[in-house]
């Protein structure tokens, strides 16, 4: 098995950190992508900076893992670089890296063309259905619905894919059937609204009948207990809190989970 030498791991460090930032994480959102990406938090392990996380990460990490990571760190930057800063933005180290991890292709069978700016259609007409209640819309979905979008991928919103005239119930019921993932907006506003609660239990019967995931449950401005006392049901799945601001960091995740799914092709 070839080992990263002294040389490539530098290579590696300098085109992600910049100055102790990594691309345009914040530390809770890069600590989430590194744990889907490798199953480590890097900033909480090493406790340090994102940029200094991540090189200590480098120097005693397995090679496997580095180029796990480095290989999703590269696709992150494939997609966010035109909302990068100038000095982010390192073409000419870039290809240095590309190179890397062609070396070191077999540790993985990703391809690179499934990534979110080459892929084919995907079975389902959405993405990802965003469940809400109406009262949030102007503190924070909206914003998540521009942010995800921003990505490329395909959204139902009501507000965009429910036009005059049309049953209400057809089109969502169309969007809850036809869509890959659903995010699940809640808050206090969210309980026992009977629209909202269709659509998570909808959500939720899909995700059962198709044994796979389907539900992203975000919380906004609510505790996982309050929710958990509320559905019982969701106990056994990952939650988000977030708050107002955060939507751009949620969408980065969002297209993680929707990459991971191409790439799975189920």
């Amino acid at each position: 098995m070839l080992l990263l030498d002294n040389k490539e791991k530098y290579i590696l460090k300098r085109f992600f950190n910049t100055g102790g930032y990594v691309l345009n994480f914040s530390t809770s959102s890069f600590d989430s992508f590194t744990y889907q990406s490798v199953g480590i938090k890097i900033c909480e392990k090493y406790k340090l900076s994102k940029g200094r996380s991540l090189e200590s990460f480098i120097d005693e990490a397995s090679t496997s893992l580095i180029i796990q990571l480095s290989y999703d760190l590269v696709e992150h930057y494939e997609i966010v670089k035109q909302d990068l800063s100038s000095d982010m933005i390192k073409d000419e180290q870039y290809i240095k890296v590309k190179t890397i991890l062609d070396k070191f292709s077999y540790l993985t069978a990703r391809v690179e063309e499934n990534s979110l700016a080459f892929r084919t259609p995907m079975l389902k007409k959405y993405d990802v259905f965003i469940s809400h209640a109406t009262q949030d819309k102007l503190e924070s979905v909206n914003d998540l619905r521009n942010g995800i979008m921003s990505m490329g991928v395909d959204v139902w919103y009501d507000s965009d894919s429910i036009e005059w005239g049309d049953s209400l119930s057809d089109r969502i019921d169309d969007g809850l059937k036809n869509c890959e993932f659903g995010i699940v907006v809640l808050s206090k506003h969210f309980f026992d609204r009977p629209w909202c609660e269709k659509e998570l239990h909808k959500l939720a019967e899909r995700q059962e009948l198709e044994n796979r995931k389907t539900i992203l449950p975000l919380l906004l401005n609510i505790d996982v207990n309050t929710v958990i006392s509320k559905y019982p049901f969701l106990e056994n799945i990952k939650m988000i809190e977030y708050k107002s601001g955060e939507e751009k960091d949620v969408a980065l995740l969002f297209a993680r989970v929707l990459i991971k799914r191409l790439k799975q092709g189920n």
